[in-house]
């Protein structure tokens, strides 16, 4: 969805630090980051998202401005592809493990 262009512009933003226990919340960003690190084969960057306005900038800061364009819209807009037809459409969100509780 990024391509190699962009892999350092992708972010894994956890969320509820202000809703979960510590100890909890981070054994489950352990589990998550490891998850992914399989996954990716690039390092990926975590943040932790603390539900304040200036957690939010912290992490858009971060990924800098230098514009890049992903992988993604090169195939929506410059080759017309459907976005269904892509990668892109096979990321779907997941329910929390938070939500079971």
């Amino acid at each position: 969805m990024c391509g190699e262009e962009a892999i350092d512009r992708l972010r894994l933003v956890s969320t509820m630090w202000d809703k979960v226990d510590l100890v909890y919340g981070t054994k489950l960003q352990d589990e998550l980051e490891n998850m992914a690190g399989r996954v990716f084969k690039e390092r990926l960057n975590c943040e932790k998202f603390q539900n304040t306005p200036a957690s939010a900038w912290a992490i858009v800061e971060g990924l800098g401005d230098e514009k890049k364009v992903l992988s993604l819209q090169r195939k929506v807009v410059d080759d017309r592809i459907d976005p269904q037809r892509t990668s892109g459409h096979l990321w779907t969100p997941h329910p929390s493990p938070l939500a079971k509780r």
